[in-house]
């Protein structure tokens, strides 16, 4: 079933959603947005942007977007989650000395002139994990 929806280039793919559920009574929650052979996302986790546009993907005029229904069942994941498991797995700063992990913002002591238990001493520091 074909239908024509009109839309700005900077409007947010959740307001797009929004749209439909008025219109054919979908829950944008259901709603699975199909261009190009990508699901458009309201949110992208991984470049920390807040609401992607329909200009973000690219999307041109009299283009056709496919709507699929999202299939219930399995895991469905919190956005505040997502992004939690994503820092957690992926945004990593490991001490080249003792191997902890730091913080993000944090720099490693240098090694000149130290010794290795003077290294790990200052790595367990406050100053080096966060505190």
């Amino acid at each position: 079933l074909f239908r024509s929806l009109e839309t700005e280039s900077n409007e947010t793919i959740k307001s797009l959603k929004s749209k439909i559920q008025e219109t054919q009574n979908i829950p944008a929650e259901d709603q699975r947005l199909i261009f190009g052979n990508n699901e458009l996302l309201e949110y992208d986790v991984e470049i920390d942007i807040e609401e992607l546009t329909v200009g973000d993907y690219k999307i041109a005029s009299e283009s056709t977007l496919h709507l699929t229904s999202r299939l219930k069942g399995g895991y469905m994941w919190n956005r505040e989650l997502r992004r939690l498991a994503y820092e957690h797995n992926v945004i990593k700063k490991v001490c080249c000395q003792c191997y902890a992990r730091l913080p993000m913002h944090a720099s490693t002591p240098p090694i000149a002139g130290r010794k290795s238990a003077d290294i790990v001493a200052s790595c367990a520091s406050k100053k080096f994990l966060g505190g």
